[in-house]
């Protein structure tokens, strides 16, 4: 300290961020003699004051460029000499401290070489800052101010790991991150994987990112100069509170252009319970035929679908209790009939997100689970494939627009791709000689487009996505009548992401056509439901910066609804003008509190208007354990042609679930545990009641679901153990009695072996109790393949007898330069169990009546698809 000064304790004045006193050293003022003097005495003077320095920039020190994160938090305590003209003179570090970390673990131990490096930075940040000098008497002087410089990492947005088949960590390998499009709120980023093959990402702003790894040093760090690595672009969109855990798979040349690089990532949000399917888990799961959507019904939460049909029952509710989004916007249907697979080609999925519970506000018009698929953007170079199997045929093609690849870094205007499919499985068993042709009419026929378009503008990156489907099913109900069923739906839907009030935004306009037809010829029935939709929803996102974050925005929707039953017309207009915010608190610890509110208006009458509120909160507590915990109330309109058919529908109101969950994720090396409780109770439930009339109910689920995965080596595989029920009643003085589609107990045990030499197998084996047997003693279930009806068969607990049954798959890969073919056998109900099981149309409520029949024989499905990259 200098020689003739005393320090003074004197408050930090508008110094933002900081709250600790300054301590100051201040020349001290001599004692001066007392001379006589023949002037009249008076008082002595005042003190001159002393004014403290004040600085003139802000005291904000980010994370210091070049720094390891892994050193951080941490505080640097400095001694800065501030001279007469507010300069910063000198710096002295006197002591650097690291912070624990949050699960009380210390972050990595620093050595001589990096205290002394994190002293250069120190002065370095500290000689850029000024202040007005200190003054003592009006008269400038120099002053000592002690100050203390927290230090803390930007958050890590993106953690990537790089490996052989094999598991082998790729290291000195270049990974870079590239807008797609190129966006004015995210930027291209580049780093090298470490020894253990992983690189991190931080500070990343919100966007869509390309992962692409430079091909040069993945060839030094593959060891292999023969031959190229062929790799692909993994896409991964960061949105609000989130990060993004992604592992990229390189596979030896010969896999390379088939395979390119597998992607599997999961996207932390502020949902609590999520579940996300990778590529390579949908590629090698048996029965799935590659479908995302189809792979759901492996996952806790979901119920096993009866006959097979594909449509999602989550939790105990019906399948329209569900929600399922397609680019963020809600979609009329996501299956075609029979349910063999869903609407999008798999090659136009990027991934799929499977919410069983407690989502988020921006989903709405939903009480039982949400799943929201996102199509995968245009790929840097051309990849096109077609592909065919014994039930349908398909294509895909994507092309970049401008495109360059001369390095991670390079950027490109935009891209377009494009997918069809259509079904001939009822020709292939027309072929069959003992077919009928009345067998061969069950076998669902469709065809299915997609087109997707990218553009990066000055003004934000905008994005054009359209699909549409066209299926017709010919059956019987096997007491003579013939039943058509014909839906067909288009939509269409804009996308513009760019920055409005200084965050990140998004408006998504969209227009749709359903149209659903039934005919029954023995009764001389028709019936037709054609529903018009156009809407838009506008979003302000949370940029996941500071502890405290928001998001906003409303959905408008405006359905037009023509219903006519035998030519007797009726119509009506629908308008849902939804409004909903998401509040978060923390960041690795957090607790995000929602609002939505959910509007039904309608022609002639009265609006009605409810509230849902959620809330959510997860806990890390250590690297390898999580919690978490959710409750809400969640509301929907029951369906539309039941609020504008029958006369009763004027009087019903909105349906809405309430309740919660909790549960924990546990993760040790290569083996992941997830266990969830939830309990859900219904109210105004929509349902024809025994005397046949319209009527709103009560419904109750509640159940336990466990998950372990394990991927070790050349083998990954998983276990999805459930408990859960699914109990209805007319009213509150009525008893509980379980639900149609109520199972107590499913399992699904899946596993997966790379054989080597491009062959892979795997197996499914699953379990479910059986279905509730109607109270109907004389019911029968129609067997369309013995075309004849079964009477209905009942255990002990008045179910109907269990499903189980065993899938298999194998698989080959053969690539030719830049072209592969993808061999499959796909043999579905190997030992052949059919069992009665209730039909699903699709319908919702059109039939008081509910039909039974038996599923699928054992199905070997052959396929081939080729690919071009």
């Amino acid at each position: 300290m200098t020689t003739g000064v005393r320090p003074l304790w004197v408050p930090l004045l508008s110094v933002p961020l900081l709250s600790v006193p300054l301590l100051l050293s201040a020349p001290a003022r001599a004692e001066e003699p007392q001379l006589p003097s023949l002037a009249p005495s008076r008082a002595p003077s005042p003190a001159p004051a002393f004014v403290p320095p004040a600085p003139l920039t802000p005291l904000l020190f980010g994370w210091p460029e070049g720094a390891d994160p892994a050193e951080g938090p941490l505080t640097v305590t400095a001694l800065l000499m501030i001279g007469t003209t507010g300069a910063v003179e000198d710096v002295t570090v006197t002591r650097v401290d690291q912070a624990a970390l949050p699960e009380g673990a210390l972050p990595e131990v620093l050595d001589e070489d990096a205290l002394a490096a994190w002293s250069v930075r120190t002065v370095a940040l500290a000689r850029q800052l000024r202040f007005a000098a200190a003054t003592e008497g009006g008269l400038p002087v120099a002053v000592e101010l002690p100050l203390t410089i927290p230090f803390t990492p930007p958050p890590l947005r993106m953690h990537v790991r790089l490996l052989l088949e094999d598991g082998t960590p790729l290291a000195s390998t270049l990974v870079g991150l590239r807008p797609v499009p190129a966006s004015s709120t995210a930027r291209a980023a580049s780093g090298t994987t470490d020894a253990e093959g992983v690189v991190d990402f931080r500070g990343l702003a919100d966007g869509e990112y390309a992962v692409v790894v430079d091909p040069a040093s993945l060839l030094h760090a593959a060891g292999s100069a023969a031959h190229p690595f062929y790799t692909d672009s993994a896409t991964v969109r960061l949105e609000g509170d989130e990060a993004a855990d992604v592992t990229l798979y390189a596979h030896p040349p010969e896999l390379g252009p088939i395979l390119g690089l597998i992607a599997r990532y999961d996207r932390i949000r502020p949902e609590v319970v999520k579940h996300t399917l990778s590529a390579d888990e949908v590629r090698t799961t048996p029965g799935t035929m590659g479908d995302p959507l189809r792979a759901i019904a492996n996952l806790p939460g979901a119920v096993r679908t009866p006959l097979d049909a594909g449509w999602l029952i989550v939790r105990g509710g019906d399948p329209r209790d569900t929600g399922v989004y397609i680019d963020g916007v809600r979609v009329p249907l996501i299956y075609h009939l029979g349910g063999l697979t869903s609407v999008i080609h798999p090659g136009f999925v990027d991934h799929v997100d499977f919410f069983p519970g407690g989502q988020s506000a921006r989903y709405g018009r939903s009480t039982a689970g949400v799943v929201d698929l996102t199509t995968r953007a245009p790929s840097d170079n051309v990849d096109a494939r077609a592909g065919a199997n014994i039930i349908l045929a398909g294509a895909y093609v994507s092309v970049p627009i401008r495109a360059k690849r001369a390095s991670v870094d390079s950027e490109r205007l935009g891209g377009f791709s494009a997918g069809f499919r259509r079904s001939y499985l009822d020709a292939v068993m027309r072929a069959i000689p003992s077919v009928t042709d009345e067998q061969a009419a069950i076998a669902p026929r469709f065809l299915d487009w997609q087109v997707r378009g990218d553009v990066s503008l000055p003004v934000g990156d905008v994005r054009l996505t359209g699909f549409g489907f066209v299926d017709s099913l010919d059956g019987s109900t096997g007491e003579g009548q013939q039943v058509v069923v014909k839906f067909n739906c288009q939509q269409v839907q804009g996308d513009w992401q760019g920055i409005a009030f200084g965050k990140p935004a998004l408006i998504r306009p969209y227009m749709s056509y359903d149209l659903r037809q039934v005919t029954i010829s023995a009764v001389d029935r028709q019936e037709d439901r054609l529903l018009l939709s156009a809407g838009t929803r506008a979003e302000l996102q949370d940029d996941g910066a500071g502890p405290i974050g928001y998001s906003a925005g409303v959905d408008l929707t405006v359905d037009n609804l023509q219903l006519a039953f035998n030519d007797v017309p009726r119509s009506g207009w629908i308008g849902s003008p939804e409004a909903y915010a998401d509040v978060r608190l923390g960041q690795s610890t957090k607790l995000v509190l929602g609002l939505r509110t959910d509007t039904v208006l309608i022609t002639d009458q009265l609006p009605r208007f409810a509230m849902s509120p959620r809330a959510s909160f997860v806990r890390p507590v250590s690297t390898a354990l999580n919690l978490r915990a959710d409750a809400g109330m969640y509301h929907q309109p029951p369906a539309v042609e039941l609020l504008l058919g029958p006369p009763e529908g004027s009087a019903l109101s909105l349906e809405y679930s309430w309740g919660g969950g909790g549960g924990a994720t546990w993760t040790q090396g290569p083996v992941s545990v997830d266990v969830d409780a939830f309990g859900r109770k219904t109210e105004k439930l929509t349902q024809y009641d025994a005397d046949g009339s319209l009527g709103q109910g009560e419904g109750l689920a509640f159940g336990l679901e466990t998950m372990t995965k394990l991927a070790t080596g050349r083998f990954a595989g998983w276990l999805s153990l459930s408990w859960t029920r699914s109990l209805r009643r007319e009213e509150s003085t009525t008893p509980w009695t379980s639900a149609i589609y109520d199972q107590p107990l499913t399992l699904v045990l899946v596993g997966s072996e790379d054989l080597g030499k491009a062959w892979s197998l795997s197996s499914r084996f699953r379990y479910a109790s059986g279905f509730t047997a109607p109270a109907d003693e004389t019911a029968t279930a129609y067997d369309v393949l013995r075309s004849e009806a079964v009477p209905l068969t009942r255990d002990g607990n008045g179910r109907l007898p269990a499903f189980h049954a065993l899938d298999v798959k194998i698989s080959r890969h053969v690539v030719q330069h830049k072209l592969g073919l993808d061999f499959y056998l796909d043999i579905q109900n190997v030992y052949n169990r059919r069992i009665p099981e209730p039909v699903i149309t699709g319908l919702s409520h059109v039939y008081t009546d509910q039909a039974y029949g038996f599923g699928l024989t054992t199905l070997p499905i052959l396929g081939v698809e080729g690919v071009y990259r």
